[in-house]
């Protein structure tokens, strides 16, 4: 079969969907594989060999309960041991990996110095690859990835991140993120990878009038070159209020874009975190400081509210405020709807938002309970939700590894298919993060590369991947080949496929029926992962 036309038949197979389902089967409660296969599809990236299995023989709150109480898996540690940057602070990692380019060094010293700067990005998503297919504690890498995108930070910010981000993955996000709200916004807020990211760290009240006019005698010469250019350097430096991380604050992390607040609760936002900075350099911590002498002082009004500016110091000021904010109603909504656009649709109701919002403001925020408070709305379970999201391209390709059981000997050839998919992990340059929502992920040059994926997976041709030697056991030459797609089926897509695939699936057989089995097998495989129902979750 020619693999272009195949790639362009299966692109328009998944925009178009499956086929219809019967009105009399659309009302019909979900069965107990069905129920098993939908809670996998949501709460982890997708099951594995015996996956729905088991959570259809112990339940769903069972499971539940189980995934929360694993440890680590002892086989994820010893290969996240081989990475050993993710153990270290931001100043150990400026230590050992810092930008050490030599002025005048060798193109190979340069060049050898620019990896060693890299190593700690690039091992950070190696681990946060290998959480997500291996790792047994699914439901935490699930929700520790919603927090992730909702709070984005991004390798694409020049400057620090490469030594900022690997511990704000650890120290922020896997610390905090199956905890409460309000602790994890704080820690967000404190450390210098979100400061430096969104532009705090730079954010200080603007100079007096006096201090203005003295610098601009300095510039203009009068106290000497040298002096000038000093203080050249320092109005460069003198920015003042800087609104960007406020502005993303109020829009992006509480409470939603123009949901309740105004220009003048942004500028008042900026003014109470002015001074939240960081420690820098050589001789500096790596970690959060507040610098007072930044810091806008006074009482500023925010939210209708008098913030006062004493006895509370900068630090204090700002602090009261993001407690305010995550325990608002309005930050309860907004978080209420990205969780339930993650776990049940791109368009969930108002009753099931209202619910988990509930549930939020009920348990301070905290993320467990509302995750529970979906799973037993009915709206969860209801025939329409099933298969209604589609995944992005990260959720595509460990869901098809996980599927499969791959082994991964180099993520960085799947770290690189990411890439080109348009989602390479801690590279969203957009503070809002990536879409969770279908229309993002629908273009047809993406779809092509996710069927690239599939047909070089089920080929064994990506490298340092490979499928278990055992894979095809099932589809022997003492099995009829129209049993061969039903294995398949049943073992990669518990909730089977529509009348559109298994058209394809049949033309397929019939059009490579005096082909090696080996090259039908292939074939099979790469249709299955790359059709439609292995799209959706």
């Amino acid at each position: 079969m020619n693999t272009l036309h195949w790639m362009r038949a299966a692109a328009a197979l998944a925009l178009l969907g499956s086929t219809a389902t019967p009105a009399q089967e659309r009302t019909a409660p979900l069965n107990e594989t069905e129920r098993a296969a939908h809670v996998l599809s949501r709460l982890t990236y997708g099951p594995g060999p015996g996956d729905v299995e088991h959570l259809v023989e112990v339940g769903v709150d069972a499971w539940l309960e189980e995934q929360l109480a694993l440890p680590e898996d002892a086989g994820v540690e010893s290969l996240l041991a081989q990475l050993p940057s993710l153990e270290l602070s931001a100043r150990e990692i400026y230590e050992r990996y810092g930008n050490r380019i030599p002025n005048g060094g060798s193109p190979k010293e340069r060049a050898r110095a620019r990896n060693l700067l890299l190593n700690p990005r690039d091992e950070l998503m190696r681990a946060t690859a290998l959480r997500a297919v291996y790792g047994e504690r699914q439901v935490a890498e699930v929700l520790i990835d919603f927090w992730r995108n909702h709070f984005n930070v991004s390798y694409t910010k020049a400057g620090a991140s490469n030594q900022l981000i690997t511990e704000w993955d650890a120290r922020v996000l896997r610390r905090h993120g199956l905890s409460d709200f309000e602790s994890l916004l704080l820690a967000t807020a404190h450390h210098p990878a979100m400061l430096v990211y969104l532009d705090n760290s730079v954010s200080k009240r603007p100079p007096t009038d006096q201090k203005l006019a003295e610098i601009e005698r300095d510039v203009r010469g009068e106290t000497g070159s040298r002096e000038a250019g000093i203080a050249a350097a320092e109005l460069a430096s003198l920015r003042g209020v800087n609104e960007n991380y406020a502005r993303e604050l109020l829009e992006l992390h509480t409470f939603g874009v123009d949901n309740g607040y105004k220009q003048e609760d942004v500028v008042a936002l900026a003014e109470i975190l002015t001074g939240w900075t960081w420690s820098p350099g050589r001789d500096g911590t790596w970690e959060f400081n507040f610098n007072e002498g930044a810091h806008v002082p006074g009482s500023k009004r925010f939210l209708r509210q008098r913030i006062q500016g004493n006895p509370l110091d900068g630090q204090e000021e700002g602090e009261e405020v993001l407690r305010l904010l995550a325990g608002h109603r309005r930050t309860a909504d907004f978080l209420a709807t990205k969780l339930c656009r993650l776990l049940v649709r791109d368009d969930p109701s108002n009753d099931i938002v209202s619910a988990v919002a509930a549930t939020l403001r009920k348990h301070d925020g905290e993320l467990l309970p509302a995750v529970q408070t979906i799973l037993g709305h009915p709206d969860f379970w209801d025939r329409s939700t099933l298969g209604a999201k589609i995944k992005t391209p990260q959720e595509f390709v460990y869901s098809a590894l996980r599927a499969t059981g791959a082994s991964v000997s180099d993520w960085d050839a799947l770290l690189d298919r990411l890439q080109v998919m348009n989602q390479p992990i801690y590279h969203c340059d957009d503070p809002t993060g990536w879409s969770d929502t279908a229309e993002a992920w629908l273009d047809p040059g993406i779809l092509a590369q996710r069927w690239q994926f599939a047909i070089d997976l089920a080929s064994d041709k990506i490298r340092g991947v490979s499928l278990p030697p055992y894979f095809f056991d099932e589809l022997s030459e003492d099995v009829p080949v129209v049993e061969w797609s039903r294995n398949l089926v049943k073992r990669l897509l518990p909730l089977g496929i529509g009348t559109r695939t298994q058209y394809a699936l049949d033309n397929l057989v019939v059009k490579n029926r005096f082909e090696e089995p080996q090259t039908l097998r292939i074939r099979m495989l790469a249709l299955i992962l790359g059709c439609p129902e292995f799209q959706r979750q």
